[in-house]
């Protein structure tokens, strides 16, 4: 099998094509957010050979929670970088309270950047789609817990009213008459076949 020169792939050698996808925090305001990402640009610039294509996606929904946001704005990088250049990308990234997560991964040599625009674009209708579907379909899952807590609550409620009313009851009797309450109630429940003494 002949070896690969220069020659033959688009790429240097001595550099490596990387994909970084960074999520900011929802905290920040959409312009600070564009600073953050122009920030990011220039030290991606000036450290590495070229950004060769960029995606802006704003502000998406996670699907589950990450550092206590529900959502963040995304932004994804494809460029050229020499890999001594990776870790002082990745300090740049942790030292910045802003980026609540961030993924840089390195591209296989056959990377085809349409294929991906393709996807990007399936995947942005998707997304799109699926908010759609969920404002149209039952009630959210936070406006769930919310209904189940009123229930619980109104059927503490009721518990409590019961137990009040009974004790309304027996308040005008006597002590054997309230005794012999008590045990008809605990006869009751040790007859109960779901509950094991």
């Amino acid at each position: 099998m002949p070896k690969k020169t220069a020659a033959d792939d688009d790429r240097d050698i001595s550099t490596g094509a990387y994909e970084l996808m960074v999520i900011y925090s929802p905290e920040l305001s959409e312009e600070k957010w564009k600073k953050e990402v122009d920030e990011l640009r220039e030290v991606l610039v000036k450290e590495t050979a070229a950004i060769f294509h960029e995606s802006l996606f704003g502000m998406k929904p996670f699907a589950y929670r990450i550092k206590k946001f529900l959502s963040g704005y995304y932004v994804v990088f494809y460029f050229n970088a020499e890999p001594h250049v990776i870790a002082e990308v990745r300090n740049y990234l942790k030292l910045h309270l802003s980026v609540v997560r961030h993924l840089l991964m390195t591209l296989p040599e056959k990377f085809d950047l349409s294929v991906q625009n393709k996807l990007d674009e399936k995947l942005t209708g998707f997304l799109i789609e699926s908010r759609t579907k969920k404002t149209t379909q039952g009630p959210r899952p936070k406006q769930h817990i919310m209904e189940m807590k009123k229930i619980e609550k109104k059927k503490t409620a009721e518990d409590e009213s019961a137990t009040a009313s009974k004790e309304k009851m027996l308040s005008g009797h006597t002590d054997e008459e309230k005794l012999r309450s008590v045990e008809e109630t605990l006869e009751s429940i040790l007859q109960n076949p779901d509950i094991k003494v």
